[in-house]
């Protein structure tokens, strides 16, 4: 991804002019970035990220050490992590549901592991928008969402599956 375009996705605010216009991966533990990934965390975590290679650093502070990447500053990471994971699911017209938990233990039960269905709660926002990056076969995902705060604050309006309800 270009990024000029996680810019606007994020709502976030390059802070430099770098000789860098992509990356290729999202790392959000600094432990795991590898060379030409976007990093997105904490001010402290960077040192280790660009060591790491990270081709981008997204935080709510930082100190530019290296003006050949892009530094991309954001007012929330929580709020960005949010924007990221909504981009991944549009873009990949990836279908969505919301259940309840009963409704989630039922299919849990029933269901085999299938690493199509995605369950999505806001605990596990990283593990996913990583999962999404790196999709091939996008046409037969589900993701199930279990939180529905959660769930609502996403605004999925367009790409919800609505269920019947049961009578």
């Amino acid at each position: 991804m270009f990024f000029i375009n996680l810019i606007g996705v994020i709502d976030g605010e390059l802070k430099n002019t770098p000789s860098i216009s992509a990356f290729n991966g999202i790392a959000f533990n600094p432990q795991k970035v590898k060379l030409g990934n976007l990093f997105i965390g904490k001010k402290e975590e960077i040192g280790k990220a660009l060591a790491n290679g990270a081709y981008g650093i997204v935080s709510t502070e930082f100190d530019i050490t290296d003006n050949e990447i892009a530094w991309i500053k954001v007012k929330d990471l929580k709020e960005t992590k949010d924007r990221l994971l909504r981009y991944y699911i549009v873009r990949n017209s990836i279908k969505i549901v919301y259940l309840n938990s009963i409704e989630k233990e039922i299919l849990e039960y029933i269901q085999e592991c299938n690493k199509n269905i995605f369950f999505v709660d806001n605990k596990n926002i990283e593990e996913n928008i990583i999962r999404y990056n790196n999709l091939k076969d996008k046409d037969k995902i589900l993701t199930i969402f279990t939180n529905q705060k959660f769930f609502q604050k996403l605004d999925f309006k367009e790409t919800f599956i609505k269920k019947q309800e049961l009578k």
